[in-house]
């Protein structure tokens, strides 16, 4: 519940993972400490959702792991 309350106070986004390594995408969102939640896993494709301050480094991790 305060995990919640403090996504929608500070602000969160939602994005879509496609191409490129998603296991590695994952591993390195986990190494740099960016919290993403609600993962949805489809056929190689990651639909997620992670705090507004970490949009910067999810680009730079995805175009890392071959997006």
């Amino acid at each position: 519940m305060l995990v919640r309350l403090l996504y929608f106070l500070l602000g969160s986004v939602k994005f879509t993972f496609t191409g490129g390594f998603p296991d590695d995408f994952i591993n390195e969102c986990y190494n740099n400490n960016i919290n993403i939640k609600n993962i949805i896993y489809i056929d190689n494709v990651i639909t997620a959702e992670a705090g507004i301050k970490s949009y910067k480094r999810l680009h730079r991790i995805a175009y890392s792991c071959g997006k």
